[in-house]
């Protein structure tokens, strides 16, 4: 069988769902997981809803967290983009 038809092949039985996003049958997450999911994230996460009820602003938040030491998933300082995002994608 020439390698186009194989490829075509696959693309159809692929896109029959026989073994498109197999992971999606098992609902599991096929991509980075949210920041807090995990244990280690998840106090960091707490203070950065704490201060921003306080009133703080992002880029604030992001100086605190940077200044107590506390690390971000990757080891890099904070940015306020970055807290914005987090914090925003859980309202």
């Amino acid at each position: 069988m020439p390698a186009t038809e194989e490829f075509t092949r696959r693309l159809h039985i692929d896109a029959e769902g026989s073994n498109y996003y197999p992971r999606q049958a098992e609902r599991r997450c096929r991509g980075r997981k949210p920041f807090g999911y995990r244990e280690e994230e998840a106090a960091i996460l707490k203070r950065m809803r704490e201060l921003r009820a306080h009133g703080l602003g992002f880029d604030r938040i992001a100086e605190t967290l940077n200044d107590k030491g506390l690390p971000s998933r990757d080891g890099k300082l904070w940015h306020g983009l970055v807290i914005n995002r987090i914090l925003s994608r859980e309202a």
